[in-house]
């Protein structure tokens, strides 16, 4: 089976490439700033399936790069897509839980109004609405609070500041389900198997650890895996700059691929101890 993968350095790439056998893409080889790029490299390459987890997912530099979010999570996965609807293969999107407000506490399910509050957010939701407008074999699976040994996601940057500061300040009000990129992987090699077998209608699927807790409690857990000593105090959104255009309310609601697989949802709380062994912090 021929797959390719674009966004091979990202959190969710490399966990990919460790769980599938696929080919993969660097940003040298297919410039997703330049539809061109992408449409030419279809053109000489023929493949089985495309998983696409390449994306601008600097939430605060897309406020004021607009372009490039634009080009990279919608414009970009659209042309692959029309590629892909082309050669009559699926192909595999990830999203995320930023497509909706964060408004309630009812997890949100796949059918859910989006309503996005930030530029990735508004970029991620078009990207989402472009594929599926191609009306190719397109699974999108959104996800929430991706985490991994690399250095940019939430555990990283808690760990990176309590080994800094005696005290370090997280947010209460923002929940949702953290996960395990190692998780979302083997998810996505199921996905593949399900595909190949047609047994897997095209749409858009959630998936993401449980249980749901606070930015403040999963930070908490965090430091008390690592063994590392740091207060931590409380603060809301408002009173956080770069997370006052992140949902508060991320719950996703995962019932619809728990059903379809015959899964329970991974327990974050297991998969956060074998990040934290991979990254071997020490006091």
């Amino acid at each position: 089976m021929n797959i390719v993968l674009f966004g091979k350095n990202g959190q969710l790439g490399k966990a990919l490439q460790k769980t599938i056998n696929l080919k993969s893409i660097s940003r040298k080889e297919v410039n997703f700033l330049n539809s061109r790029s992408i449409n030419n490299f279809f053109k000489k390459n023929n493949f089985d399936l495309i998983i696409n987890a390449a994306a601008f997912t600097n939430v605060d530099k897309a406020e004021n790069m607009k372009k490039e979010a634009s080009l990279v999570n919608t414009e970009a996965p659209y042309q692959i897509a029309l590629s892909a609807k082309k050669m009559k293969i699926p192909m595999i999107h990830f999203s995320t839980d930023y497509v909706f407000d964060g408004s309630g506490k009812k997890p949100w399910k796949t059918i859910d109004k989006t309503n996005p509050i930030s530029v990735y957010g508004k970029t991620k939701a078009l990207g989402e609405k472009k594929i599926l407008s191609t009306g190719g074999l397109n699974y999108i699976i959104r996800t929430s609070w991706l985490f991994s040994s690399s250095k940019n996601n939430f555990v990283y940057k808690i760990l990176n500041l309590a080994l800094k500061n005696k005290e370090i300040f997280v947010v209460d009000d923002q929940i949702s389900g953290p996960t395990s990129v190692n998780d979302l992987a083997k998810l996505c090699k199921k996905i593949i198997k399900e595909i190949f077998m047609n047994n897997l209608d095209p749409g858009i699927y959630h998936f993401s650890g449980t249980p749901y807790v606070s930015r403040f409690e999963f930070a908490k857990m965090i430091l008390s895996k690592s063994k590392i000593e740091s207060k931590i105090n409380i603060i809301s959104s408002n009173q956080a700059k770069s997370f006052r255009i992140r949902p508060k309310n991320s719950r996703l609601n995962c019932k619809k691929i728990e059903k379809k697989f015959g899964i329970n949802l991974p327990k974050w709380e297991k998969s956060l101890e074998s990040i934290i062994k991979e990254m071997n912090y020490k006091k």
